[in-house]
């Protein structure tokens, strides 16, 4: 009898977890695969582009070549060694726009806000300059290099201190770059005071 209860008891058991197997949920589908698409920004008339930032709105900058050749940098002998120079563009709604230079040949955007304004450097005639691409007007803003630009037209980036060896970053603001310093580590081989301006244009 003990026997044949045990044997009942073992049968029950295996009927109930079966019972409960059979009513549990089946296990979630697996998340669905993550898909994109790559857009063809096209170019300046020549066939590199390279982006370097994006906003929320899905506009690009970077640089792009154009038709326009100087000479290049290439042993005597093997000239000419015509170069396609490339400058900084501005592609929205599929529509790619060179932003021109400030006097020179060549420009790259580097930044990007929601507002569609563009930073970065250009050549001048006699070196080159951060520009601010606004309103459809490309304008230098200095000798600094721009790294970002918020919503408000504050432009954070790097300058080289003329005479003391180092860089420190920057914000440009209203026509004015501050020097927010450096590190305390370096405060003691730099006289550069955190907080002071240069005006530009």
């Amino acid at each position: 009898m003990r026997v044949a209860a045990s044997i009942a008891a073992v049968v029950i058991g295996i009927a109930t977890a079966a019972a409960s197997a059979a009513r549990r949920e089946p296990p979630p589908p697996p998340p669905p695969a993550a898909t994109y698409s790559i857009t063809d920004l096209g170019n300046l008339g020549f066939q590199a582009t390279f982006a370097t930032a994006i906003n929320n709105g899905g506009q690009v900058t970077g640089r792009s070549g154009t038709p326009k050749t100087v000479e290049g940098s290439c042993s005597l002998r093997f000239r000419p060694c015509p170069t396609h120079v490339s400058n900084a563009f501005l592609w929205s709604a599929g529509t790619i726009r060179n932003l021109g230079t400030l006097g020179g040949n060549y420009s790259e955007g580097t930044a990007i806000n929601d507002l569609g304004e563009v930073v970065g450097s250009a050549q001048t005639k006699s070196g080159s300059e951060a520009f601010l691409f606004r309103n459809g007007k490309l304008t230098g803003i200095g000798s600094f290099s721009p790294a970002a630009i918020n919503e408000s037209g504050v432009i954070a980036g790097s300058m080289s201190i003329p005479g003391e060896g180092h860089t420190d970053a920057v914000l440009w603001q209203n026509g004015k770059i501050t020097d927010l310093g450096c590190f305390p580590a370096r405060e003691a081989s730099s006289p550069t005071r955190p907080g002071s301006t240069r005006r530009t244009k």
